[in-house]
């Protein structure tokens, strides 16, 4: 009997060693929910953190919590690493089946840049890349139904009193010695450099209200040659 009691009094003291963090090793199966902790004093903030434990040569912080920032308001935070390198990186892939390659779809790294078929992006939102292998084949593809580009600077200066628009002859000389049109990258440097989207856009409409006023001065003469010949033929 006096064993018995030992025995328990052992069971809950180590059940109760330690309330901050609670390990478990193995494999966890249960037919219902499964809950980490409970509910928490604080009246916001962080709750029970999911720790996951890694290798002996990386200690970062890597855990799952619930976090409260104000009544009624829930964010789900995931955190991989503590700041010190920017190749820590949270990485959503898939394993083939056969060749056992994971592929890394979706990076978040801890400079807060984002990439989707890029491990490691160096813009805000990188999206790159063919992906082939011997079960998948997948494209990069950017669908949306509206996108919406705000630009400092829109195109309509070309109608302007002032402006100097320059004659189709300099126009012509121009596409014969730089193979481009004036204020459009050539080839090369888009291809080194790629293209702004916005920026573009508003180059493309600078050239069709110039190509506009090219046909309306040359309405213009149009007309005014058709006068000088009726007045011919009279």
């Amino acid at each position: 009997m006096k064993k018995t009691l030992f025995i328990v009094c052992l069971l809950l003291f180590v059940m109760n060693l330690s309330a901050q963090e609670q390990v478990i090793e193995g494999d966890l199966t249960a037919t219902g929910e499964i809950r980490i902790g409970k509910d928490i004093s604080n009246k916001w903030g962080l709750g029970n953190r999911l720790i996951l434990k890694g290798t002996a040569l990386s200690n970062d912080p890597v855990w799952i919590a619930k976090y409260t920032p104000q009544q009624e308001t829930t964010d789900l935070r995931i955190n991989v690493g503590d700041g010190f390198a920017i190749e820590d990186r949270l990485v959503v892939g898939t394993t083939e089946w056969d060749t056992k390659v994971f592929h890394e779809w979706f990076v978040v790294r801890m400079d807060g840049n984002v990439g989707i078929g890029t491990p490691q992006p160096t813009s805000k939102l990188d999206v790159n890349g063919r992906i082939k292998s011997t079960t998948l084949d997948v494209s990069t593809l950017i669908r949306a139904k509206e996108v919406k580009i705000q630009i400092p600077d829109w195109s309509d200066f070309v109608f302007a009193p002032d402006y100097n628009l320059i004659s189709l002859s300099e126009v012509e000389k121009h596409i014969k010695e730089k193979q481009h049109l004036p204020d459009i990258p050539s080839e090369k440097e888009v291809k080194e450099n790629g293209i702004d989207l916005g920026t573009m856009q508003a180059k493309l409409l600078q050239k069709i209200e110039e190509l506009t006023l090219y046909v309306i001065e040359q309405d213009k003469k149009i007309v005014e040659l058709q006068e000088k010949v009726e007045e011919l033929q009279k």
